[in-house]
């Protein structure tokens, strides 16, 4: 027999999911949905993603963040803030889990299509893809995230990618998206850096589109941080709500990172970076903005 506490408990959670309230998750609740964190959907450097099952049978994923550089509060208001954000496009949050002094992480709803690079680049999805394989909270400012990856969908392909291997940087050669869209764009040339997927026959691509989304990513990796358009704008910008003006030649401090001789932390940043994608991982880019 259900006693009313217990409905009434039952109740209040559905009525959260409906709300969209993130669920405050146990350890080791976690730990026993994901098996003790066995199903490894997807590893990073900052991150991991397991799969694992709820006691309803619901299918989720897992986050794991390594790292406890920013605090309690900021966490949450993160938290908060991707909860607010519901879109058929993108997956669920289901809750969280902070352990003082220990890891954080976030419950995703499952969703097995792969993740966006998969999808965006010519390959293969594998069985460690998963579609919010992102960075961690706030290792990256949001403008300049979302124009990488902007350009990546426009591009379909990754903004940096080794063109020639060598033993070290100094030999090795390196191209970077970003600077070859901002040299066809101002030669006249935008479509030929356009996916090539878009352009098949009897499909037509509105080039006066495309340049408002190379200008509008552009704006967002200008290494000036106060030339970045806040998200706010950037909506006004896409949906032609404003003029998009034409934008300055971003910096390439990346290429530049990318390029210098081996030595240090930034070496390994710039190893890393080569088969990271924008859209999925965004961590390898941090080390160029300074705020």
């Amino acid at each position: 027999m259900v006693t009313e506490g217990r409905e009434l408990r039952i109740e209040y959670s559905f009525l959260r999911k409906v709300a969209g309230v993130p669920t405050k998750f146990k350890y080791k609740d976690l730990e026993t949905a994901t098996d003790n964190f066995q199903a490894v959907l997807g590893r990073g450097s900052s991150a991991a993603v397991f799969k694992g099952i709820l006691d309803d049978g619901t299918p989720i994923a897992v986050k794991r963040i390594a790292g406890v550089e920013h605090g309690e509060k900021e966490f949450k208001a993160e938290v908060s803030a991707i909860a607010s954000v519901q879109h058929v496009n993108l997956v669920q949050l289901f809750g969280y889990c902070s352990v003082p002094g220990g890891p954080r992480l976030l419950v995703y709803q499952f969703v097995p299509n792969g993740s966006l690079g998969s999808w965006i680049f010519k390959r293969r999805a594998s069985t460690n893809s998963f579609v919010v394989q992102s960075a961690p909270f706030s290792c990256l400012p949001w403008e300049l995230s979302y124009g990488m990856v902007l350009l990546e969908l426009v591009g379909g392909r990754r903004n940096v990618q080794l063109v020639q291997e060598g033993d070290n940087n100094r030999d090795r050669k390196w191209s970077y998206f970003p600077k070859i869209v901002n040299q066809k764009l101002r030669e006249g040339n935008l479509m030929e850096v356009v996916d090539e997927r878009l352009l098949v026959e009897g499909r037509e691509v509105d080039e006066r589109r495309v340049r408002i989304l190379v200008h509008v990513a552009l704006w967002c990796i200008q290494e000036n941080p106060k030339l970045r358009p806040n998200m706010s704008r950037v909506v006004d910008m896409l949906e032609e709500r404003v003029t998009v003006d034409s934008p300055p030649e971003p910096g390439i401090t990346l290429l530049g990172l990318l390029e210098a001789p081996d030595s240090g932390e930034r070496t390994g940043a710039s190893r890393h970076i080569e088969n990271q994608p924008a859209c999925s991982y965004s961590y390898a880019l941090s080390v160029l903005s300074g705020r």
